[in-house]
């Protein structure tokens, strides 16, 4: 079993912030104009900020927030989008991360 696979089979339980951790994949449909639509699949964390969620997606350093856990998910997902359809190729290969893991740590604190 690979690290990858070792932190992707960490039960949502454990994970009190992450809401889905998914490493990236990449896949192509050709849409109904004839063009590529490229999909990728990033990870998102999701933590409570005060009465809202914050949402990241670390890959791309983009961030977003919402009411609802579910509402942080969707407005990260259309950020992430938006960022893809203005950033600069440039910009996007120097942002983009190609391995992104999420664990837990176990550290002392006082």
């Amino acid at each position: 079993m690979s690290d990858a696979d070792t932190f992707d089979a960490i039960p949502n339980a454990t994970c009190k912030l992450v809401r889905r951790v998914t490493r990236r994949r990449r896949s192509v449909e050709t849409s109904k104009t004839g063009t590529e639509d490229v999909s990728m699949t990033l990870t998102g964390i999701i933590e409570r900020e005060g009465d809202g969620y914050v949402s990241l997606c670390p890959g791309v350093d983009v961030a977003s927030q919402g009411n609802t856990i579910e509402e942080a998910r969707r407005n990260l997902a259309e950020a992430v989008e938006l960022y893809f359809e203005t950033a600069s190729p440039q910009e996007i290969q120097e942002r983009l991360r190609s391995e992104v893991y999420v664990t837990r740590l176990e550290v002392k604190v006082g």
